[in-house]
């Protein structure tokens, strides 16, 4: 009987021995009481002991190079490839060259019987294997000492962990990489073996990419006596617990190693539970290693991918595949194999529960572009559903584990069951608007469109606020942000502000769910052109993230280039960079390549860099990378390419790239009218581009009537960006010397502005150049004196936009001309060189029409110049 006495004694122990253990030292029983060697818990930690001794035994290698044979049966000897305790590795050729051939040859140093076993055994599975990611047998055979060899093919290569990292594979390579490893895992399981040494080093990727698995030394014919296993050569990285504790071997062994394998490759590094050098910490840990996740081990890793894109499918695939119970883990390679293709191909894995919210999920991922813009409401629900149940799970692991914050546990647990029931809701809702297509109700409607099926969800959804209000906050916030891609702005204004209305009633203020909300509504007047509530919104977005960035670092991304953007609008082109250069770190850090906002985070980020002085180059690889990566994951004619195309179009302008300019205009208008046919600010701001563009090039053109298209397109939208429209058409008419229209258009644009913003810079620009169309038609006062109500008003009320300070002098300039005074008027060219060198370059063609004009000037000439 145990006493409370012994009890103590024994807990003692314990703790002494496993310290021992940890410390790499050896236990024996000399100080261990009689009356506690026999309990289970004392015997474990001996055997691991005795494991941990033969482990450490056996690392100890050959202490001095064994001596090179000239040849080995019919292989020339070329140079040794490595050596160890057991044997040596040689290279070698064909003595008669018949073939260009080179081998590994494997030889034992001694007789030993265990020795020899292990490379006869390896000799008769490789015999058995034949498959191109299985390095290959070729010859086998006795030396002159009596001892067996074996040549096999020689993989000129790294380990498959190195290869991947020094290629900067990306996410998807590295699984695919994968699957092949374990393909020819399941052709070894196929033939009856276990391979039971799965590693990085014993797995080369060759010249063409081809991974190989080498080192069949330890494996064991299923048929064999399943229970013995060679701990003293196994590699305790990645060995499955049944190895280390002198289990029962079987395929499922392999999945273990293949699940750590995987592991690796995805998170950059091993489960904290393998970090430990000592066999005693491994095994002490091993308890606790089922619950590892790669992407929370990816955090700290510098990869080519977020560690946010591990979340989900591939955590739960690295679940399944590390459970102790090997019961519980994928029957066999091949079944790890086909829940990682899966993955791919955006199905439901069999790691994870079949729940309902997950199923419907996999599948609009996986007919992302059929849904269109309508499916974006369901994708957002989906998404949100996906991340709620993963935060429930996560915290429901978290209150059962952290017993000594029970409290907080609790409340996290609450909260996740709360995510979880809107996550469900969210599935139920979208199945009621589809139901009505199921003809096997009563009340179906029959077959309907998406657009029908939007319509409905959107009624739908406004129902909801009364009696599921958390449930209303999605719906209503995810159905605005699709209603504002459809054109719909008043009717996605209501949305989101409903939804901000229920979120100050439900949530705190401090809530990043307010967050998400505000950034939508920021974007939406952004598209409206409303500068003053996109600041308004900004500023109070960015008091609830700029404390708690890691709550959110992709939106607090956003919010970062929304501020670059305003710092640049204010001509602080410092600050801008700096927060333009953090929000691309965050997104690059934090986004899936396949991000679908990343391309528009790196246009920012150009267009950004050209409106500074002397950064045109700096700006056109973010340019073109983010046009490249909207092609790849959207398609050649996605609406998202119309802003992004609109940036490249101004880039070709900047540079002088007319047929670049062309190209890239006429794409934009050809993307916009397919996908908004009716009044939308990306389809008016295409019209605008190319009216201008064609009036610039040709006053014949219908360049005149695409700007009055976008004018009128505008003007229903009630959007701002009309000014820019009309400021374009008048400098259009302005190039061509067309001075009484360019009087009668800027007289209209005015009208519009002082009904608008006088301030804003479009106005500023329009307001110079009818002073420059006022000197040309003669009317010298009036061009005295709108530039001088023009230069109070700047001082007044700032200068903003790119450009207007450039435009301010040439409309003084052309002033002065017009009223006598041409050696002021040429001091003020003359003062411009300097900023079209720097902005420019001096080789640039608006930089030497500048001074073409100068020079006209100077000689006497009046004329317009069109720079």
């Amino acid at each position: 009987m145990i006493t409370h006495a012994h009890t103590q004694e024994l807990e003692l122990l314990v703790e002494r021995l496993s310290d021992q253990l940890a410390a790499g030292e050896t236990l024996t029983i000399d100080n261990i009481p009689t009356h506690l060697i026999d309990l289970p818990v004392i015997r474990n930690l001996l055997r691991m002991a005795r494991v941990n001794h033969a482990l450490e035994s056996n690392r100890v290698a050959a202490t001095s190079p064994t001596a090179m044979p000239a040849q080995i049966g019919q292989w020339r000897i070329l140079r040794l490839l490595g050596q160890g305790g057991m044997g040596a590795v040689w290279l070698g050729e064909r003595l008669d060259a018949a073939v260009e051939h080179l081998v590994a040859i494997k030889c034992v140093h001694s007789p030993h019987p265990r020795f020899v076993e292990r490379l006869k055994r390896e000799r008769q599975i490789l015999a058995t294997l034949n498959h191109p990611n299985v390095a290959g047998f070729l010859d086998a055979g006795v030396d002159a000492a009596g001892l067996p060899w074996l040549a096999m093919e020689y993989v000129d290569g790294q380990s498959v962990t190195d290869w991947s990292e020094q290629q900067q594979l990306g996410l998807e390579a590295r699984l695919k990489l994968f699957l092949k490893i374990c393909a020819g895992v399941a052709h070894a399981h196929r033939h009856l073996i276990v391979h039971r040494d799965i590693k990085p080093g014993n797995i080369l990727v060759n010249a063409q990419g081809e991974p190989k698995l080498l080192d069949f030394g330890i494996s064991k014919l299923l048929e064999s006596e399943a229970h013995e296993t060679t701990i003293q050569s196994l590699t305790p990285s990645y060995a499955a617990p049944e190895q280390l504790r002198r289990g029962v071997i079987s395929t499922a062994t392999d999945v273990y190693s293949l699940g750590l394998l995987l592991f690796r490759l995805m998170a950059g590094r091993l489960p904290d539970t393998r970090h430990e050098q000592s066999l005693a910490q491994v095994l002490l840990n091993l308890d606790r290693e089922e619950t590892a996740r790669p992407s929370l081990a990816a955090r700290d890793v510098s990869l080519p991918y977020a560690a946010k894109s591990l979340q989900g499918d591939l955590d739960a695939i690295v679940f399944k595949a590390l459970k102790l119970d090997p019961a519980a883990r994928y029957d066999g390679a091949q079944a790890l194999a086909q829940d990682v293709q899966r993955y791919l191909a955006r199905e439901p894995v069999q790691a994870r529960a079949p729940s309902l919210g997950y199923r419907l999920q996999r599948l609009v991922s996986r007919h992302r572009l059929a849904f269109g813009f309508a499916s974006l409401a369901v994708v957002a629900l989906l998404i949100g559903s996906g991340i709620a149940l993963h935060q429930a799970a996560r915290a429901n692991v978290a209150a059962a584990a952290a017993l000594t914050q029970a409290t907080r546990a609790d409340a996290e647990a609450k909260q996740a069951r709360l995510q979880s029931q809107r996550a469900k809701g969210s599935a139920q809702f979208l199945l009621k608007v589809f139901e009505q297509s199921d003809p096997m109700r009563q009340d179906a409607r029959g077959a309907i469109s998406l657009d029908q099926a939007f319509e409905d969800a959107l009624v739908r959804a406004r129902q909801t606020a009364v009696n599921e209000p958390l449930l209303a906050i999605d719906l209503l916030d995810d159905f605005g942000e699709v209603l504002a891609n459809k054109g719909r702005f008043a009717e996605s204004e209501k949305l989101l502000l409903e939804a901000l209305a229920l979120i100050d009633q439900h949530y705190p203020k401090t809530s990043v769910t307010r967050a998400e909300t505000l950034v939508n509504l920021l974007t939406l007047y952004q598209l409206l052109g409303k500068p003053d509530l996109v600041k308004v919104r900004l500023d109070e977005a960015l008091a609830i993230l700029r404390p708690q960035p890691e709550q959110d670092p992709i939106l607090f991304g956003t919010l970062l280039m929304h501020s670059a953007i305003q710092a640049s609008i204010r001509r602080d082109y410092i600050q801008a960079e700096t927060l333009a250069n953090q929000a691309v770190a965050l997104h690059r850090k934090h986004m899936a390549k396949d991000d679908l906002r990343l391309p528009g985070t790196l246009s920012a980020m150009g267009s950004l860099l050209r409106s500074m002085d002397g950064r045109l180059a700096d700006a056109q690889p973010f340019l073109d990378e983010a046009v490249a990566l909207a092609e790849k994951n959207q398609g050649f004619d996605s609406a998202a390419l119309i802003a992004l195309v609109n940036e490249q179009r101004s880039q070709a302008n900047a540079m002088g790239d007319k047929n670049r300019t062309i190209k890239a205009t006429e794409r934009m208008l050809a993307i916009a009218e397919k996908a908004f046919p009716a009044d939308h600010p990306l389809h008016a701001s295409a019209l605008l581009e190319l009216g201008s563009l064609r009036l610039i090039l040709d006053p014949k053109s219908d360049g005149p009537v695409l700007l009055q298209r976008a004018v009128s397109m505008y003007q229903a939208l009630g959007n701002i960006e009309e000014l820019r429209a009309w400021r374009l058409y008048h400098g259009g008419l302005v190039n061509w010397s067309q001075w009484p229209e360019a009087l009668r258009i800027s007289e209209q644009a005015l009208a519009r502005c002082r009904a608008l913003k006088w301030s804003y810079s479009e106005c500023i620009y329009l307001r110079a150049e009818r002073v420059i169309a006022l000197a040309q038609s003669e009317l010298a006062a009036d061009a005295l004196r709108e530039i001088a109500e023009l230069e109070t008003d700047v001082s007044r009320f700032g200068l903003t936009g790119v450009d207007t300070d450039v435009i301010m002098v040439k409309a003084r300039a052309e002033a002065l001309l017009s009223s006598g005074n041409r050696t002021e008027a040429i001091a003020l060219l003359e003062s411009l060189v300097a900023t079209y060198t720097k902005r420019w370059g001096a080789e640039h063609g608006n930089t030497r029409q500048l001074k073409t004009c100068i020079g006209q000037w100077q000689a006497g000439e009046r004329v317009y110049c069109t720079w």
